[in-house]
């Protein structure tokens, strides 16, 4: 049995170090043509320059909630990530009840238009007061007013209701 094993080991080593099992090897490079070699032209295209970021894109956290048009004096937490195609948005805070906490986390592709962000949700949920949860529907549309404020953002929930988020990357 052991020179059995001894000899399925040796073949199974030997399959595995053949060169057919390997990447194979890379071709030798190419002297570039005299095509490639030649000055650039007038008609040649520019090289694609890197996208400048909106001034909306960061990470974000938050430092204060306004509630009725006052600031809201409860502990609160959050963060929001505003990348290219996608904003990110991560709170907590608590609620009348301390057994049941205001949460709420959601996912929204977004675009900028004119001084608002136009949104759709891609996931999303969020508690009330009674600590039920609320699955937000995907594909919903909204729009919200994003404000850069200095050293961050303001997300407006109506005129009397927002939330400051300070740039933190």
């Amino acid at each position: 049995m052991t020179r059995l094993s001894t000899l399925l080991f040796g073949l199974c080593a030997g399959a595995f170090a053949a060169p057919w099992s390997q990447d194979p090897r890379p071709a030798p490079a190419e002297a570039p043509s005299a095509q490639a070699q030649a000055p650039a032209t007038a008609e040649a295209k520019p090289a694609v320059s890197p996208r400048t970021p909106h001034a909306l894109e960061g990470v974000y956290e938050l430092r204060a909630r306004m509630v009725d048009g006052k600031p809201d004096r409860q502990p609160s937490r959050g963060y929001l990530a505003i990348t290219q195609r996608h904003l990110f948005l991560c709170l907590g805070a608590n609620g009348p009840d301390p057994e049941k906490p205001l949460l709420r986390a959601g996912v929204r592709t977004w675009q900028p238009v004119e001084a608002f962000v136009d949104g759709v949700v891609q996931l999303g949920w969020y508690t009330d007061a009674e600590g039920r949860i609320t699955v937000e529907k995907k594909g919903v549309a909204e729009r919200r007013r994003i404000d850069p404020i200095a050293g961050g953002v303001r997300i407006w929930n109506d005129s009397r209701n927002w939330l400051d988020f300070e740039r933190v990357e």
